[in-house]
């Protein structure tokens, strides 16, 4: 759980921290903002209430009070009592009570005590001969003792599984906090090219939440495959001047999907679908076999100027210029190349050093 506006006040009313963010973990509560960061171990806190909101004449930020306990001396265990108050300034002050409250009495603490103990224990015992581990009854006996240790073991990972699962549900509600924010700027024309270049590198690497599968989507698999994909690709394309190579597309996709892995064919059909459902996308095959995806928008005859226009400026180009000029693979720049070829922008010359291609003055008006 966080939570941004956050003030940290003393059992006097007085502020000790402002304007931070709060994070709740299985461990510990964190506040942090751009300078510094503070935390408070789970097992200190022993008691929590809500507090604040409107009190006659005054009003109060909602509040959660922690009493907390905190060690003076270690030689005589003494230890003292002290009271902090969380201000909740932009809200969400139930949503995090509900979550401190949750993970205190989860006890995270003692469970991993427990867990290094048995470890400990576990590393410094001595193996001594006995006559139960001799014979055939000793490695039976053996032979339950690891089945046991590994049923343990595979309990721990599955509780871990189950925190990663929560923390993952965080990550997809932060994703979904990231996408309204990127539209309401897209709404208004407040967004630059650089936050979109962001975006589509976090969307990839986050990856998909809800990948469409076999199982669930049934008789429209191919349907709804595609409609995923044309949702993941937007963002992507603009970073790619609008048309990608269907190989690379199957290696971020499959990568996005995390273990619900799609075949080639699955992914073909899907992408023959793009144009039909009006997705803003589209299949497309080049004369050499060379497949791509590529946005509605992309325009062969503004791609063939913009070659046009770079062959002008450095003489001429040849497939490696445009790998390295227009940040595209290398069949793709071959493929562009020859496509401004055939709509009269380049022209050719196959020369020794390999194949160059020169801006076609006879286009130009005189």
């Amino acid at each position: 759980f966080m939570t941004d506006n956050i003030a940290i006040k003393d059992k006097n009313n007085k502020t000790v921290k402002e304007g931070g963010t709060l994070r709740v973990t299985n461990l510990r509560v964190i506040w942090i903002n751009q300078r510094n960061g503070y935390y408070l171990a789970l097992q200190q806190i022993k008691s929590l209430t809500k507090g604040g909101g409107v009190i006659p004449g005054v009003v109060s930020s909602p509040k959660i009070a922690l009493d907390c306990c905190s060690l003076i001396d270690a030689r005589s265990s003494s230890f003292q009592t002290l009271v902090y108050f969380i201000s909740f300034r932009g809200g969400q002050r139930d949503e995090a009570f509900e979550k401190l409250k949750a993970q205190i009495a989860a006890k995270e603490w003692e469970k991993r005590i427990e867990k290094l103990t048995k470890s400990v224990t576990k590393t410094t015992q001595k193996s001594e001969f006995t006559a139960t581990r001799a014979g055939i009854g000793g490695y039976l006996r053996n032979m339950e003792k690891n089945q046991l240790e590994t049923e343990e073991t595979l309990k721990d990972a599955f509780s871990d599984i189950d925190a990663l699962m929560e923390k993952a549900e965080e990550m997809v509600k932060l994703c979904d906090k990231f996408t309204q924010k990127i539209k309401a700027k897209q709404e208004k024309g407040d967004q630059n090219e650089q936050e979109q270049n962001e975006f589509a590198e976090l969307m990839q690497n986050l990856g998909i939440s809800s990948p469409v599968t076999r199982e669930i989507a049934g008789s429209s698999y191919e349907k709804e495959l595609a409609r995923q994909l044309a949702d993941f690709l937007n963002p992507i394309l603009k970073d790619k001047n609008g048309i990608i190579l269907l190989t690379d597309v199957f290696c971020i996709f499959n990568r996005a999907r995390g273990v619900e892995l799609i075949s080639p064919d699955d992914l073909l059909q899907a992408a023959s679908l793009l144009e039909k459902l009006n997705l803003g996308l589209k299949k497309r095959t080049f004369q050499s076999g060379v497949i791509v995806i590529q946005s509605s928008e992309h325009n062969d005859e503004i791609a063939s100027k913009r070659l046009f226009e770079l062959a002008t400026k450095v003489t001429c180009v040849n497939e490696v210029d445009c790998v390295r000029i227009l940040n595209i693979p290398l069949v793709l720049a071959k493929e562009q190349l020859l496509m401004a070829e055939n709509l009269g922008y380049l022209c050719r010359d196959e020369t020794e050093e390999g194949l160059q291609f020169y801006p076609n003055r006879f286009i130009q008006e005189w």
